[in-house]
């Protein structure tokens, strides 16, 4: 997902889990600069390789990693509290933070 700097979404690009970060960073900043030719800046997660980042300056963009703050998350990716066994919880949209459904009535 690419956003401007009042997090107005420019362009997003929807893939299969199997596909890596770095693939798909380099087909949304070619989506951003040709939906958005003005655009001459980019700040890109930490974790994108360089093949993302020498990518986006041959489009033409200064492309800057960004470190997330120790100790912080990545949106969508909740704290699993417990494990998967009877009564773990698990902290998303779908379940809230009430117990998995571990197949044992006890459990719910």
């Amino acid at each position: 997902m690419g956003t401007d700097t009042l997090g107005l979404l420019l362009t997003a690009v929807v893939t299969t889990a199997s596909m890596s970060d770095t693939t798909v960073g380099v087909r949304l900043l070619s989506r951003i600069t040709t939906a958005h030719p003005r655009i001459r800046k980019a700040r890109v997660d930490g974790g994108y390789r360089t093949t993302a980042i020498d990518h986006g300056a041959r489009l033409g963009l200064d492309v800057h990693p960004v470190q997330r703050p120790p100790g912080t998350r990545a949106p969508g990716h909740p704290r699993i509290q417990g494990d998967s066994k009877k009564g773990a919880n698990r902290n998303t949209p779908e379940t809230g933070n009430r117990p998995l459904n571990t197949g044992d009535a006890s459990a719910q």
